[in-house]
């Protein structure tokens, strides 16, 4: 809850595809939002919000601190592609 609303990510290794530090908002500030929604396409995202649906694991899979979160409406939108 006391985590700072932006934090700097910088993956190891960088992606060739996007090979620089990225910016993202933390859970906590996510949770006090007015309206979350969580947009997936295809169906390897699909099965990867599946495990994260099944895991509390936030480590291994971070969306699963807003999926399970009590005190966040999350609504979920899927397409195939």
């Amino acid at each position: 809850p006391d985590a700072p609303d932006v934090l700097r990510i910088d993956p190891e290794p960088l992606p060739p595809d996007a090979p620089f530090p990225r910016i993202t908002l933390s859970a906590a500030r996510l949770r006090r939002t007015r309206a979350a929604h969580l947009c997936i396409v295809g169906e390897a995202k699909r099965e990867a919000l599946q495990r994260a649906q099944a895991s509390h694991d936030a480590l291994r899979t971070p969306i699963s601190a807003l999926l399970h979160a009590e005190d966040l409406r999350l609504h979920l939108h899927w397409s195939p592609a």
